[in-house]
């Protein structure tokens, strides 16, 4: 049987699928997923290992303290050339070539990791001429694993203590006894993101993806499943975003699938809509019931549609949903249709982005009705939201780039107002906050949002929120 391996260049990773398709029980795919082994290898004390880019500066980013990713407590300290180190008891020079840190995330996670650090001067750890000039920490392990019969190597690349952390660790083909032994070029040694990783057969793929606590899983799909590799990728990456919000992952459903490639033809012949005209030859009543429910663009391919959907807002909010227990999807003539859930397209607008979350759209795709004001053609961003009591009043409302003061220029509407700048629409932000920027949002970089309101009326007191999300590393294209 012949067999195909294929890396696919998503921004991060696939924890878990759900079961997927309740409301129908004569649809019901099986997943099962498997813990793959794996190795944890400590670092070779000499050789070409030891040049691999592993490694952390402890450089100053407020005052004389590290910003280790979000977290801003003292916890190292540069003082005339020492490093100090926040013990709990107060600062101590760090006399030992290894160190423990609890770290907190935004999202209330604590991890407890290790690191050795090594000094200026040191010639051996070094991947670039100014690490030997500067103190720098390096995760102590790396962890090997075997896809079929590809040996695999994972490096912590961003030095934050963990593995498989959200698609920025590093990856390459090379053995535990070549890695261990040093019988490498590091040079030619080709490091890549890590991302989700499928192997096809003529009847089945095999997904590998991270698991929750850790670890690798795998999961085999057959053919019967009705998943194409291009349709594997969108699903990998429409339960990606839902992980990031929260949201429990799911699958598609082969009845409502087939309903919406009904509808891409449909679209393919009388242009892009949700709604289907009675009129027309290709009208169809079962696919109009769902076509209604979902988001439609153009795409080349299902992964680029799931893209432009969390663009939008209103599809965005149904992919996110709570509600969305499964969907249908298809791709017809480089139309992309999805959705086809009535009760997680009405649903009510979620936080978005949550705090600590990554990868967040840097623009919006035009949609109908529009979040934007009537008639904007420059669209600059995300639309923020936060649920929030119909009668809420915004005090204030902040959005900068983390580290920095002041903040982007906002439109802010509250539940009970129309979309922005529509004012013979009825209200439409679904019980919540929304903020809209006014000023492009930079790839790649972390922002700050930060809310004060009154839940009901001026009698309440104040309300204040805050909390940080991340940009997509390039915008959509």
């Amino acid at each position: 049987m012949r067999q195909r391996t294929t890396i696919f260049t998503l921004v991060a990773l696939l924890f878990v699928f759900g079961t997927g398709y309740v409301e129908a029980d004569r649809y019901q795919p099986s997943t099962s997923w498997f813990k793959c082994r794996t190795k944890e290898l400590k670092w070779p004390r000499k050789g070409a290992a030891n040049k691999l880019p592993a490694y952390r500066h402890l450089s100053s980013v407020e005052g004389d303290f590290l910003n280790f990713s979000y977290a801003t407590d003292v916890r190292y300290k540069l003082e005339n050339q020492k490093l100090l180190v926040d013990t709990g008891n107060g600062m101590e020079e760090a006399r030992r070539s290894s160190l423990k840190l609890e770290l907190e995330f935004p999202n209330g996670d604590k991890s407890r990791v290790s690191f050795e650090f090594f000094e200026p001067g040191d010639e051996e750890h070094v991947a670039s001429a100014g690490d030997k000039l500067q103190y720098r920490i390096r995760n102590p392990q790396v962890l090997s694993f075997n896809v079929g019969s590809v040996n695999m190597l994972l490096i912590d690349s961003n030095v934050n203590g963990s593995f498989m952390d959200r698609g920025v660790d590093q990856f390459a083909q090379l053995s535990a006894k070549d890695f261990s032994k040093n019988e490498f070029d590091f040079s030619s040694l080709k490091l890549q993101p890590f991302r989700w990783w499928g192997e096809f057969e003529a009847d089945k793929y095999t997904l590998f993806a991270p698991g929750k606590r850790g670890g690798l899983l795998k999961c085999e799909l057959t053919a019967e499943d009705g998943y194409s590799p291009d349709i594997a990728e969108a699903i990998c990456e429409l339960n990606w975003q839902r992980f990031l919000v929260g949201a429990e992952a799911i699958l598609p459903s082969t009845d409502l699938s087939n309903l919406l490639e009904k509808h891409a033809a449909y679209c393919a012949q009388e242009g892009l809509t949700r709604e289907q005209d009675p009129e027309k030859y290709l009208y169809d009543r079962a696919t109009a019931s769902v076509a209604k429910y979902s988001h439609v663009c153009r795409a080349r391919d299902a992964a680029k549609g799931i893209e432009s959907s969390m663009s939008t807002l209103l599809g965005r909010n149904m992919l996110l949903s709570d509600e969305l227990n499964t969907f249908g999807l298809a791709l017809v003539n480089n139309i992309f249709v999805i959705g086809g859930i009535e009760k997680a397209w009405k649903d009510d607008f979620r936080q978005f982005p949550v705090n600590g979350q990554v990868d967040v759209p840097l623009r919006y795709v035009q949609e109908q009705p529009s979040a934007l004001r009537k008639g904007q053609e420059n669209y600059s961003g995300s639309v923020i939201c936060f649920p929030a009591d119909r009668n809420s009043v915004v005090e204030s409302a902040v959005l900068a780039k983390y580290g920095e003061e002041g903040g982007k220029p906002l439109s802010v509407s509250t539940p009970s107002d129309p979309p922005h700048g529509m004012k013979d629409v009825a209200p439409n932000n679904r019980n919540a906050i929304t903020l809209i920027s006014e000023e492009p949002l930079m790839p790649g970089n972390t922002y700050r949002v930060t809310i004060k309101y009154k839940r009901s009326s001026a009698k309440d007191e104040v309300t204040e929120l805050t909390w940080l999300f991340r940009t997509k590393e390039a915008a959509f294209r």
